[in-house]
């Protein structure tokens, strides 16, 4: 059978999907870049948009990097990480988006931890070794560019280990903000909760504070629950292995990632 004779169009097309896919990092750098600049916490300190120069003033920009911070403006809005608006005298301001948003140190729903965590070259360069995983006997990338399970690096490297229990924390308040509001009544006619690989405990906090009738238990891996410094009353933190045993409770907390060609995993 002969092989099917693309057209100039398609090829066209082709070619700029797997540009998009061959650049698709540069958007996880813009991210982590305008996080590292701070730009969402200059646009929420001012109030109302702002225009350009404002911005680069704000941020200490000099003149001689306008014209590719002008450009790299212009690819945050496309990705809609950021607004922009013209006002009544044709002047182009740039604002904050449900997105940036979540960006604000300051806020109490900011994930810039996670996002942090994610975009770290300790977590980022193991993914340059996905193809010789896949005929490697190592469970994981990680495993396979560093030598050892990401476990094992957590309890020597305290300062990731930090990063991973902050990370994970503003990912459990994000979390936390969701149930608190939409899905109080699953808590209802509890005495006791235990949140397994809850690390710092930042829902098991959230849940104490809204339910006080509620005892709430902490389980995680020793060296989590070693780094943990602001144990709240009513929080019992408990170190220890999910895999031997858990702490008694009505409930239990999982957060699942789901797997189906191989029945889930539990994080």
């Amino acid at each position: 059978m002969a092989e099917k004779e693309f057209t100039t169009a398609e090829l066209v097309e082709a070619q700029a999907q797997v540009w998009n896919l061959m650049f698709g990092y540069l958007k996880s750098m813009c991210l982590k870049c305008s996080l590292e600049l701070g730009i969402a916490d200059v646009l929420k300190k001012h109030g109302k948009p702002m225009e350009l120069s404002e911005l680069t003033s704000a941020l200490s920009i000099p003149p001689s990097k306008f014209e590719p911070f002008d450009r790299f403006m212009a690819t945050l809005v496309h990705l809609e990480l950021f607004g922009k608006k013209q006002d009544d005298l044709g002047a182009t301001k740039y604002m904050l988006t449900p997105a940036s948003h979540l960006l604000v140190k300051d806020e109490a729903l900011n994930i810039t931890p996670l996002i942090i965590l994610n975009l770290d070259p300790f977590i980022c360069d193991s993914s340059h070794v996905l193809a010789p995983w896949f005929k490697s006997p190592k469970e994981s990338p990680f495993e396979l560019y560093f030598g050892k399970g990401i476990t094992d690096v957590l309890g020597e490297k305290p300062e990731f280990n930090k990063m991973l229990n902050e990370g994970m924390a503003s990912d459990s308040r994000f979390v936390c903000n969701v149930v608190m509001t939409s899905c109080r009544d699953v808590f209802k006619g509890l005495k006791s909760v235990v949140d397994v690989g809850g690390g710092t405990g930042t829902m098991a906090r959230s849940i104490a504070h809204a339910f006080p009738g509620i005892k709430c238990t902490v389980f995680d891996l020793p060296h989590v629950i070693d780094t943990v410094e602001d144990q709240q009353p009513g929080v019992e933190y408990v170190g220890g292995d999910m895999f031997a045993s858990v702490p008694h409770a009505n409930a239990v907390l999982l957060k699942p990632f789901h797997l189906e060609r191989m029945g889930g995993k539990l994080l």
